[in-house]
């Protein structure tokens, strides 16, 4: 008995022992921004992906300690700024990510929140950071991204291709509506007959299927739908038909109405006419890609004005 306790007790200070190395390691201070410590621990809890072999590893972690350094020194220089973050700023992020993730109540979101270990409090403030951070980046710095008409039609011509996908396109389409009632029955009905059609579909029987089981109010034509513009399709449905080429064939595609298959019938090429509808997106990009620049040049400039120390 006596030396069954003495094992457990000298198990009990090795596992003391290994927890508090542990512990060690993860409070290591790995980095100092100002008169802020990066650990070990926060450098591991950023690593979004450790890579499966030693060199993504320490890849991974090299980016992720990068990224913690450009945020302290993004917090000190906005402490010296007067960036004033409301409720209704972070209300307002709230509704997006709810949109962009098609969640109705607060309560989803609240429970994808928890599973990423987060208290929602913890999570709105979080948001309350980030939207400081976009706040003193577009006002400190956005404004030294200059973008003229000149620049935009020239990114426009040397990248024509790169738009092609949201040029005119010649589509047809095969329409299967959600029944109604939404019976088990008739649902598991319309599934056998998108089953049934997505098996013999090819370009040559494709507007014949569609006039055969197509419910949508070109049937007779074949689904013939014309040349449009693809951003005036549903979200959905639009994903699928932008990168399209002509003569291809999209899988079953489910929406709020149904469950649409498409095909591309003739794919136009970007052209002159394209630039007008197209020049927000085009700044955009524009944008984004300056932006980079700009804000690589102020974070080496912060980077140069204050005390960093790395201990690798």
């Amino acid at each position: 008995m006596k030396q069954r306790q003495l094992n457990l007790i000298l198990i009990s200070i090795t596992l003391l022992f290994t927890q508090m190395a542990s512990a060690v390691v993860l409070d290591r201070v790995v980095a100092v921004v100002g008169d802020q410590a990066i650990t070990e621990r926060d450098v591991s809890l950023s690593m979004k992906d450790f890579g499966s072999t030693k060199g993504q590893k320490a890849a991974n972690r090299k980016d992720a300690l990068e990224g913690l350094i450009q945020d302290a020194l993004l917090a000190q220089a906005m402490a010296n700024a007067n960036v004033v973050v409301n409720e209704e700023d972070v209300n307002r992020a709230i509704r997006n990510v709810m949109a962009q993730h098609g969640m109705t109540t607060v309560e989803q979101l609240r429970g994808a929140v928890a599973k990423q270990g987060l208290s929602f409090d913890q999570y709105r403030e979080n948001l309350k950071k980030h939207i400081q951070q976009m706040k003193f980046i577009n006002q400190n710095i956005g404004s030294q991204v200059k973008i003229s008409d000149q620049d935009l039609e020239d990114y426009y011509r040397q990248h024509m291709q790169k738009f092609s996908g949201t040029s005119a396109v010649h589509i047809a389409e095969i329409i299967f509506p959600f029944p109604d009632p939404l019976t088990t029955e008739n649902v598991r009905k319309l599934e056998d007959d998108v089953k049934k059609v997505a098996k013999q579909l090819n370009k040559s029987n494709f507007k014949q299927l569609a006039r055969q089981y197509s419910k949508g109010p070109n049937a007779d034509q074949g689904g013939d739908l014309g040349v449009i513009d693809p951003s005036t399709l549903p979200p959905e449905v639009a994903k699928v038909v932008i990168p399209m080429h002509s003569g291809d064939i999209s899988q079953p595609i489910v929406t709020k109405t149904g469950i649409v298959i498409v095909m591309a019938l003739e794919r136009s090429a970007a052209t002159d006419k394209d630039f007008e509808r197209l020049k927000d997106q085009i700044y955009n990009i524009l944008y984004d890609e300056r932006m980079q620049d700009v804000m690589k040049a102020y974070v080496s400039q912060l980077r140069q004005n204050s005390y960093v120390q790395i201990n690798e």
